[in-house]
């Protein structure tokens, strides 16, 4: 029995739709004219992301702008071959262009309509019920941590294109309390230890690679001792930089959009 491993991209637009290609039933007669992402088989000797950043070139006309997230594994089985189908998760700019014979035409898809489509991989379909399909949300609590007329922002490596100024916080685990949470975050990733003046409301953003939303719960602090970045190696995004600074020059600054008009409200 052949061993092969396939790399495959679900890719995702600005506009929050996926985009599928129809495969060719000459080229496919096994699989027939089904409904699938681009991707393929790769070539020895060639890393997955080269291999996939091919595929998608060849199939698609796009070029893979940011590095792709490792989404699901799966064994595809047959009497003459063991298939190993790797999945990634990426969003893309672009108008795809069918340029090889593998597939027929491409169309973006929503969320509800993949729901509802009939007509498609069954692999693909196991990637989007156990992988996509399931969104939730995931809990996260946030510090103003005021300085007289300034508040702390820290440098994260948050966005692949660029680094962003965020304020101190992160996810609340599984059982703790949400204060002693934000406790905890604000001295992993500033050494500052904080008093908790009050809550000052919600705001939340959606990841597009993770397709989840994050709720960030923010509260007003005042901090004691010297902020200390050097220690946060640990952390998701790394901490490259701080800053105490007032609401307008933060306004100013690269973050992320939802963070902004709150700070704005609130502040």
């Amino acid at each position: 029995m052949e061993l092969q491993v396939g790399v495959k991209a679900i890719l995702k637009n600005k506009e929050g739709k996926y985009l599928f290609v129809k495969r060719s039933n000459k080229k496919y007669p096994e699989v027939g004219a089904v409904w699938d992402i681009p991707g393929g088989r790769i070539d020895k000797g060639s890393s997955l992301m080269e291999n996939l950043r091919r595929e998608i070139k060849e199939e698609v006309g796009l070029e893979l702008k940011e590095i792709p997230k490792f989404i699901f594994a799966q064994d595809i089985i047959r009497p003459e071959k063991h298939v190993v189908r790797i999945t990634y998760s990426g969003v893309i700019d672009g108008e795809p262009k069918i340029s090889d014979e593998d597939n027929t035409e491409f169309r973006w898809f929503s969320l509800e309509e993949i729901k509802s489509l009939k007509n498609i991989d069954i692999f693909l379909k196991e990637v989007f019920e156990k992988r996509i399909l399931p969104n939730y949300a995931i809990t996260s609590v946030k510090a103003i941590v005021i300085n007289a007329n300034k508040f702390l922002v820290l440098k994260k490596n948050i966005h692949v294109r660029e680094d962003r100024w965020d304020i101190p916080g992160g996810k609340v685990h599984y059982g703790e309390d949400p204060e002693e949470a934000l406790r905890r975050e604000v001295l992993e990733e500033s050494g500052l230890h904080i008093q908790i003046e009050k809550s000052l409301g919600a705001w939340h953003y959606l990841r597009l690679l993770e397709n989840d939303q994050v709720v960030c719960h923010t509260f007003l602090c005042k901090g004691s001792g010297k902020v200390d970045i050097t220690n946060n190696e640990d952390e998701g995004f790394p901490i490259k930089e701080y800053k105490w600074v007032t609401k307008e020059e933060f306004l100013n600054m690269p973050a992320n959009e939802r963070l902004k008009k709150f700070i704005e409200k609130v502040l």
